[in-house]
């Protein structure tokens, strides 16, 4: 599975180097959080553990019909810490949203699609040491990521997204089901000047 991520990836790098794609950088923040549902619904359900981080990558806009629909797949990494709990932890993340974009009005878009994620690697801190974390959660990660995009100017373009996660992730823990939800806004920007 992890060399299918590789080979995504490198078919989006390539893509976006050999056609006529529209390829723009983006960077910005994300809201992270795990929702866990239990099998007993007797027992109280655990607070969700929460994240935030920051992102960066690239995204390319390959137009389908007019300027209204287009195809708007992201490579884009990711790195987030847990928040407000007894264990610090840091995440390292890859996400290929494939999204499409429809554009209701000019300068404003609805995005929708697909969305997979790879766990690069989990941190944990023991003592003073940040030490790699073994198990407990699933690498891969898949779900659907919806959310909303304003261009800005010509060469700047603001992205609201939310991600639901689809997979149960978890690996170790009887009796229940956990699962990944993220919020994210960002910013893309694009030297072409064409303002999508």
């Amino acid at each position: 599975m992890k060399n299918l991520l590789t080979c995504l990836c490198f078919c989006l790098a390539s893509f976006s180097l050999f056609s006529q794609a529209h390829l723009m950088f983006k960077i910005g923040g994300n809201f992270d959080y795990i929702e866990t549902r239990l099998d007993d619904k007797s027992i109280e359900k655990p607070s969700p553990i929460k994240f935030v981080g920051g992102h960066f990558g690239m995204s390319m806009d390959i137009p389908l019909y007019e300027d209204i629909l287009s195809f708007s797949p992201d490579l884009q990494f990711l790195v987030k810490s847990v928040v407000g709990e007894q264990v610090d932890a840091i995440q390292a993340e890859v996400q290929i949203p494939l999204v499409f974009s429809c554009y209701i009005l000019p300068n404003f878009g609805v995005d929708l699609g697909p969305s997979i994620g790879y766990r690069a690697i989990s941190l944990t801190k023991l003592g003073d040491n940040f030490e790699k974390a073994e198990g407990g959660f699933e690498e891969l990660d898949f779900g659907i990521s919806g959310g909303v995009r304003f261009k800005l100017n010509d060469n700047l373009m603001l992205v609201g997204r939310y991600y639901y996660g689809l997979r149960d992730v978890n690996t170790i823990f009887a009796g229940r089901k956990i699962f990944n939800r993220s919020g994210q806004i960002s910013f893309l920007y694009s030297g072409s000047g064409r303002g999508y």
